[in-house]
């Protein structure tokens, strides 16, 4: 087998290997469903690494959940807009994931 082979298998089960590992982790959470009022929505710009210089742009979102517990989640840009402060509804969440934020309007 040529060694570029061999380097290509090695990065694939390296890739496969993270993949499993990432979702095992998940798989002992459950989603958490809560009433919950949006309190404040932040960004955050970092750069990714050396070999890409563009920056990403990281959304958050805190939530404070109906027993008073206060709660901050990274969100998808699509979600981030979508999101008025001060809006009320229910949060469904994993972890730290935000999974969907339904308003009561």
């Amino acid at each position: 087998m040529p060694g570029w082979a061999v380097i290509l298998l090695m990065f694939a089960l390296v890739v496969i290997a993270l993949g499993a590992v990432r979702l095992l982790g998940r798989s002992g959470e459950r989603a958490e469903t809560a009433s919950a009022r949006v309190v404040s929505k932040r960004s955050d710009t970092q750069k990714r690494s050396r070999v890409y210089q563009t920056p990403a742009t990281v959304y958050f979102a805190s939530f404070r959940l109906e027993d008073g517990r206060e709660v901050e989640l990274a969100l998808e840009g699509a979600d981030f807009a979508a999101l008025k402060e001060g809006a009320e509804g229910t949060l469904t969440w994993r972890g730290k994931e935000f999974l969907r934020f339904r308003d009561e309007d």
